[in-house]
């Protein structure tokens, strides 16, 4: 799951028009939200978490990893890739019109080239060159920031006590099964209260019937 998540924001990113790079990238958090509500939602009682279902809820992820692997083969190579590493042009032609249909692509061609004749005399920074510039300082604040909102919001602790907290009630309500007496049915040997004892009747021979 962790190289599949890395490989395809990778491949979008590369596949994707300049013009929708950047919304294409948010995708890989959005779909990541998506699949947590949903986790949470089938994993309730009514739905698959129970004693007998919970290995179908498992067994989900399965299927989700098996149905990005038989497309896998299916998908072109990346444009990017083809034409900046490879240098085969033909074959990043033929990529951008499986991804993107069958028009014309030399735009798209032109902005890969002139992407990387403006990346060759760019070299590349450390963490602290980063922290120092002052014209990155807003933006790496603002990543900053919000990863660590994400990481202290307390989801992870909600999780847990909801769990707990479930688990407490199933206790509860055992335990109130257990103590509490059936009211249909009273104890051995005494009548119910709405219900009158036989009649006692002296026989005969002076005994009781």
């Amino acid at each position: 799951s962790g190289v599949g998540l890395s490989v395809h924001s990778i491949y979008l990113l590369e596949c994707a028009p300049k013009r929708l790079r950047g919304m294409v990238g948010v995708t890989v958090a959005t779909f990541v939200s998506f699949g947590k509500f949903l986790a949470q939602l089938l994993g309730i009682s009514e739905f698959l978490g129970t004693r007998e279902r919970w290995p179908w809820l498992l067994g989900f992820n399965g299927f989700a990893a098996l149905l990005q692997l038989s497309t896998l083969p299916f998908l072109p190579e990346s444009p990017r890739f083809l034409l900046l590493d490879r240098g085969d042009q033909q074959a990043c032609e033929r990529a951008l019109r499986k991804l993107w249909g069958d028009r014309d692509h030399s735009r798209e061609v032109e902005e890969m080239l002139e992407e990387k004749a403006a990346q060759q005399g760019i070299r590349s920074h450390s963490v602290l060159e980063l922290m120092r510039n002052r014209s990155l300082r807003w933006q790496l604040l603002t990543v900053l920031v919000s990863y660590l909102a994400l990481q202290l919001c307390g989801i992870n602790a909600v999780s847990l006590v909801k769990q707990r907290k479930q688990r407490l009630c199933k206790q509860l309500r055992l335990e109130n099964l257990i103590k509490t007496p059936d009211k249909e049915s009273p104890p051995s040997g005494r009548p119910p209260r709405n219900q009158r004892a036989p009649a006692k009747v002296r026989g005969p021979g002076n005994g009781l019937v």
